[in-house]
C-alpha cells in the first residue's frame, strides 16, 4: 500500500534501461514481476511531465484547409450546425470541428460518413488535389521521391535482442 498516496513509496521509482537497448525494465519486488516496457526518446529521469503530456503536432496543409471550407460550405446550405453533423456521421463533435475549420486530418472512412450524411460524394470532397496540397512528409522525403528510394533500413526504429 502506498502511504498518502505518494509515489514512490521508498524513493526513486525502481527503473533502470537495459543495456541501451531502448528498453526500461521496472522491477517491483513486493511482487515479484519485472516489466519491460519501450524507451521513450530521452531518459525518463529527464522529464517525467513531459513524458505523458507531449502530442505529436496536427499535420495541418493545404488539402485540409480547402476540405474544411467545401465541408463548412455545405453544412451552411443545409442550416446544419456541427454538432447536428457530427452526431449524424458519428463523431465526436470536437474531431468534427477540427475537420470544419481545416485543421483536422480525417481517415477515408470519415470522409464517407461526412459525405453521406452532407449529401454529397467524397469525390466532391477530395477533387483537385495533389501532392502539392499535403503537409511535408515527416521524414522530408517527398511522397514520389520515397516511393522509387529502395527499401532499406533508413528510417526503421533500431532495436535489439535480449
Amino acid at each position: 500500500m502506498i502511504p498518502d498516496g505518494s509515489w514512490p513509496p521508498l524513493g526513486r521509482p525502481p527503473v533502470s534501461e537495459i543495456s541501451g537497448c531502448g528498453f526500461l525494465a521496472i522491477r517491483v519486488p513486493s511482487f515479484g514481476l519485472v516489466l519491460s516496457l519501450r524507451a521513450l526518446p530521452e531518459p525518463l529521469a529527464k522529464s517525467p511531465a513531459r513524458a505523458y503530456t507531449q502530442r505529436m503536432p496536427e499535420p495541418t496543409s493545404e488539402a485540409s484547409r480547402i476540405l474544411g471550407i467545401r465541408l463548412r460550405h455545405r453544412r451552411r446550405q443545409l442550416s446544419l450546425n456541427q454538432e447536428t453533423v457530427a452526431h449524424l456521421a458519428g463523431l465526436n463533435v470536437s474531431n468534427y470541428a477540427r475537420i470544419d475549420r481545416g485543421t483536422g486530418n480525417p481517415t477515408f472512412h470519415t470522409l464517407i460518413r461526412l459525405a453521406t450524411v452532407l449529401g454529397m460524394e467524397v469525390s466532391d470532397l477530395v477533387t483537385g488535389f495533389n501532392a502539392d496540397h499535403l503537409p511535408p512528409s515527416r521524414n522530408g522525403v517527398p511522397a514520389p521521391d520515397a516511393a522509387a528510394a529502395p527499401l532499406g533500413q533508413a528510417g526503421l526504429i533500431p532495436y535489439c535482442e535480449l
